[in-house]
């Protein structure tokens, strides 16, 4: 009924249809007295809601929308009706390009303190009549037309409109609330109300072990994002000054890392005792550390708790430095996953290297083998099968690859684990993201494979560089691969020429590279100086330190 006082009580109608014929027609004469009694009861004398945001300017009432501040309402807190002719108290469409939340129309503001105002209801007033100390309310200059001249200025009060945050002398009863939010559920404040970070001393000694800040501020405390020198004001910054605080996996060792763990990406801090975390729809739960602290996730907003209940805003505080897809606490790169299929390989190939072979994350050439009774399905797989007519008589990378590579030189990359992926899903957006490369197997143009969809100790797809999983049997020291085998003959035979582009334009680049250098083949390499080919095959043996061979 707002906008239809506005146009018929108000005075200010803009188009000729309604003159002359509301005030002839006495139905229509009703409907405008009863509301505009209503309205007159609502605002403080002289302190009305004008119809007329003109000199907002086309550019901005395009932004805005054309009716935005001509009535009561919380026309910035994202809470949207259907275009209308006649709205209820308190009501407002967003039909202005940017109006969807209070975000969006008014994206400068510091999002990392409290907003609330954009709960806040209000609307245009004329200045020269509305006697904003007499009724203890604001009037304030809008933003949007301060590079006007001052006669053509709009001026805005929250207080003319009541509601739970601005309480006016004006209507003494306090009956009328045109805000759309509560206060406690408003979603433009970092924090919900009474859900403040606390101080953390009741840690006792535990400070020494989890740092001396943990918990005192919202950041996600676990996931190495560490800067020495931040404050609370630097947040998703934070320290990591205790004893196991430099990771996720030091902090809480007995976590299971074979599941995603996402929680050490996440923000949290210690919160208020009294914070109702039923009423805002948050945890809160006791620390593990003392019953004495409380802490929260929700309370401390980013890309895994979202704590807003309804509305289009979200809480637009993001406390933590990692998102979703970049959060190195998980176990696999969704997309880049391990497929559980090698049959691309063909018959013969799998008759050779094993029924299992790169099914799942291992080092599959390590030559340490466990017998398939012990392999519980569907948990972490470091270990592996060795079935493959090739390790019937000795088990390794010779014996899988001997024929094919010098193995008295280091071939390292053996103990690395790696798996077959699929390259329709392992898209070259998430490869790109998570340092991960793909690669066509050299035995069968019909599979790929990735050794950093599989962490170990070797190779690490994200930051942090430790990493919380390790899918290989041996480190790179460790390996038995990692100097050569004693005693190994080397055999020249044809190998399966390179189809992959990608990593035949790198062999030929490592080619042409040591081609122009005036080097002489490392005695460790017994090939025939006469034999080209033979040379080649040892300058991929190397190159295999770095694309690895499955």
């Amino acid at each position: 009924l707002v906008r239809l006082s506005t146009l018929m009580c108000v005075g200010e109608m803009r188009g000729g249809a309604l003159k002359g014929m509301a005030f002839r027609n006495g139905v229509l004469l009703w409907l405008c007295l009863s509301v505009c009694i209503q309205l007159c009861a609502s605002n403080p004398p002289g302190c009305e809601c004008i119809s007329d945001n003109d000199n907002m300017g086309d550019e901005n009432q395009a932004r805005f929308g054309d009716e935005y501040g001509t009535w009561c309402a919380s026309w910035d807190d994202g809470i949207c009706v259907p275009t209308k002719f006649v709205y209820d108290e308190g009501e407002h469409p967003c039909e202005g390009t940017h109006s969807g939340s209070c975000d969006e129309l008014w994206p400068d503001l510091d999002w990392q303190k409290d907003q609330s105002q954009c709960c806040d209801s209000w609307c245009y007033v004329n200045p020269n009549t509305c006697n904003a100390s007499e009724w203890g309310i604001d009037l304030q200059e809008s933003l949007i037309t301060r590079d006007l001249p001052a006669e053509s200025k709009l001026w805005y009060s929250y207080g003319a409109c009541p509601d739970w945050r601005t309480r006016s002398k004006y209507p003494p009863d306090g009956s009328k609330d045109y805000a759309g939010y509560s206060n406690e559920d408003c979603p433009y404040r970092p924090f919900p109300l009474g859900c403040n970070c606390v101080d953390n001393s009741l840690l006792g000694d535990d400070l020494l072990i989890h740092g001396k800040d943990y918990g005192r501020w919202c950041a996600a405390w676990e996931d190495d994002a560490c800067d020495p020198e931040a404050t609370a004001a630097d947040a998703p910054w934070h320290t990591c000054d205790g004893t196991h605080a430099a990771s996720c996996q030091d902090h809480w060792p007995a976590t299971d890392w074979t599941q995603n763990q996402f929680f050490c990406c996440d923000a949290w801090c210690y919160v208020n005792q009294t914070c109702d975390g039923k009423k805002h729809r948050i945890d809160v739960k006791n620390s593990w550390v003392t019953a004495e602290l409380k802490y929260s996730y929700g309370a401390c907003a980013d890309f895994s708790s979202k704590p807003t209940p309804r509305g289009k805003s979200g809480w637009l505080a993001d406390w933590a430095y990692y998102e979703s897809a970049d959060c190195p606490w998980r176990a696999k790169v969704e997309g880049c996953e391990c497929i559980g299929d090698n049959s691309g390989l063909g018959e013969e190939e799998l008759a050779l290297r094993g029924e299992d072979y790169g099914k799942w994350c291992a080092a599959w050439d390590d030559g340490k083998c466990t017998d398939e009774s012990a392999i519980i399905p569907d948990s972490r797989h470091t270990v592996h099968t060795c079935k493959g007519t090739l390790e019937q008589e000795r088990t390794g990378c010779d014996a899988l690859w001997g024929q094919r590579w010098n193995f008295s030189a280091p071939q390292t990359w053996c103990c690395s684990a790696w798996c077959y992926v699929d390259i329709n899903t392992c898209t070259p957006e998430l490869q790109e993201r998570h340092g991960i490369k793909v690669a066509q197997s050299w035995v069968s143009e019909n599979i790929y494979y990735s050794y950093e969809a599989c962490f170990d100790s070797i190779i690490r797809p994200t930051a942090p560089s430790h990493g919380p999983l390790d899918y290989a049997q041996y480190n790179k020291d460790t390996c038995p691969y990692s100097k050569g085998v004693p005693g190994f003959v080397y055999k020249q035979e044809t190998f399966t020429p390179i189809t992959d582009p990608i990593v035949k334009e790198t062999f030929d680049i490592y080619i042409q590279q040591n081609n122009n250098r005036d080097t002489p083949t490392p005695s460790s390499a017994p090939l025939s100086s006469s034999s080209s080919s033979s040379v080649a095959l040892l300058l991929a043996s190397s190159l295999l330190l770095l694309l690895g061979r499955p």
